[in-house]
């Protein structure tokens, strides 16, 4: 029988348990699903990291290699590598200006990665999202204003794009760095209510415009590190595949990105929240030093 000790839970916001495992001499991060329930999504997202694995990572872009998945007391769990690195948050928050460009490059192929894995599946885009608002509208109806005015930022309900590889929840605390090796690892693969890389785009704009960061740590010098994703955000959009085309969507979908938190977040939380959804509607991607 293989040995095996619980050295820590590590944090995450999912609500799924996270365990730093010794096995066999070995660390190992497993995640296990919350409820029964969730287990479909728990192996979709598991398949996802695998496919990244197996089709999309990079020599420098990489993901933990899943290495065991099963079932403990009727819940799904997998296994992966455990990769020591800091989280994108804390890289940047400490990054000098070469390094800020370094990141900015690889976040930039990052995208082109997944922007050129198209499934040739068509997408009706603003009919996803209608129906996603209209869903979150249900359970927050002390937000139908706001969400109405989110819904006037529809042009054209038919609209199609064609999907693509999706992350699904890319954001910097989703980005782990390693330091000694110069390797960036994805982690926290989610399904997402639209496979375009588009989402991802904007989950990342959720830190580097929205900040969502400061919120989840209360410890970072928001100063500081608004300049430094202004520089970030600079670059990215300098070098964009198709900006013209995502900054024309960037509001809907930065606002809805936003918006899909309210029914999760606690009552005290939800007025930030809501600024940035009104943030949104009005935004377009901009460093707030190059004008």
């Amino acid at each position: 029988m293989v040995s095996e000790k619980i050295l820590k839970e590590l944090s995450g916001f999912s609500g799924c348990k996270i365990l730093l495992i010794e096995k066999e001499g070995v660390h190992i991060v497993r995640k296990i699903s919350k409820s029964p329930d969730y287990n479909i999504r728990m192996i979709e997202q598991k398949d996802k990291q695998e496919y990244f694995y197996h089709h999309l990572q990079t020599q420098l872009i990489r993901t933990p290699k899943i290495l065991d998945s099963g079932y403990l007391n009727g819940l799904f769990y997998f296994d992966m590598e455990y990769i020591n690195g800091i989280s994108m948050v804390k890289f940047i928050e400490k990054a000098n200006l070469e390094e800020l460009i370094s990141i900015s490059k690889k976040i930039i192929e990052l995208i082109k990665l997944f922007a050129n894995s198209k499934k040739e599946e068509i997408i009706f885009l603003n009919q996803k999202i209608l129906k996603k608002l209209n869903e979150i509208n249900d359970k927050e109806k002390d937000s139908s204003e706001l969400i109405n005015e989110i819904k006037k930022l529809i042009k054209d309900e038919n609209e199609e794009i064609i999907s693509t590889f999706c992350h699904g929840d890319l954001t910097l605390e989703n980005i782990i760095y390693d330091e000694e090796n110069k390797v960036y690892y994805l982690i926290d693969f989610l399904d997402s209510f639209i496979d375009h890389y588009w989402q991802d785009v904007s989950k990342l704009f959720q830190d580097l415009e929205g900040h969502w960061y400061s919120f989840r740590d209360k410890e970072i010098n928001t100063n500081t590190m608004e300049i430094k994703t202004a520089i970030i955000t600079d670059t990215i959009i300098k070098d964009f595949l198709d900006k013209d085309k995502y900054l024309e969507k960037h509001p809907l979908l930065l606002s809805t990105t936003f918006c899909r938190i309210l029914p999760y977040a606690k009552r005290e939380e939800k007025p930030w929240i809501k600024e940035k959804i009104k943030m949104a509607i009005d935004s377009k991607p901009k460093s707030i030093l190059f004008k």
